[in-house]
């Protein structure tokens, strides 16, 4: 007598008999869609089931996240779209009792942002250290525009908007990457400091050149 594996027993009773190998799977991920209680529309469910993202697919708008406005780019740059800087999960520690990621995680997104922004144009932490240099932020405006709740996958896409002899002004955007909606924004001011004399002082050439090239037009 053949003796039927228990995982076989097990998937036909749930399933019921004749499941093939692909009905499995496909149970199993749609399965998962009612667990996160998401929205299943029929391109979300295509996604889940064929294990594939329409996030980057051509003619697939993103409505809102990475589009064309705020494009018209000056200094030089050419960038087709704000540069990237960073990407994560929203977690379960990160959210309060309301259920959605509290403030106070927004504004730890958007610092590390600020630092691969800063990064980008000279800025890097080997040339604050070695040449006694720092950034101060001295204003910071978020708009929180939809919420974000536990799993959400996040980016934030960055540009600058200005830059002084000492100051630059500069825009964070958060996008929820599976919507493509706009979460939040945040725009900051930060001055350059002279972290020994404890003042501020001027952007050296090439970092502000760099920066300049990326500024954007919203």
């Amino acid at each position: 007598m053949r003796v039927r594996p228990r995982g076989d027993t097990d998937r036909r009773q749930i399933l019921g008999e004749g499941v093939t190998r692909r009905g499995v799977k496909r149970a199993r991920k749609e399965t998962i869609l009612e667990v996160i209680d998401r929205p299943s529309d029929d391109a979300l469910k295509l996604e889940t089931v064929n294990g594939y993202s329409s996030v980057g697919i051509p003619g697939r708008s993103r409505r809102g996240c990475g589009s064309s406005r705020g494009n018209n780019i000056h200094g030089g740059a050419g960038m087709p779209d704000r540069p990237i800087t960073y990407r994560g999960v929203v977690y379960p520690w990160q959210c309060d009792h309301v259920g959605h990621m509290n403030v106070m995680w927004y504004v730890g997104k958007f610092d590390e942002a600020t630092w691969q922004l800063f990064a980008m144009f000279g800025l890097t932490p080997s040339f604050l250290r070695e040449q006694g240099r720092g950034m101060a932020a001295v204003q910071q405006n978020i708009t929180y525009k939809r919420e974000l709740r536990p799993g959400d996958v996040v980016s934030i896409r960055s540009g600058v908007l200005e830059i002084r002899e000492k100051v630059i002004r500069f825009l964070h955007e958060m996008c929820n990457d599976e919507t493509g909606e706009i979460a939040a924004t945040a725009e900051m001011t930060a001055v350059h400091l002279d972290t020994v004399l404890r003042k501020s002082c001027p952007f050296p050439g090439q970092v502000f050149e760099r920066a300049r090239a990326l500024i954007f037009t919203r």
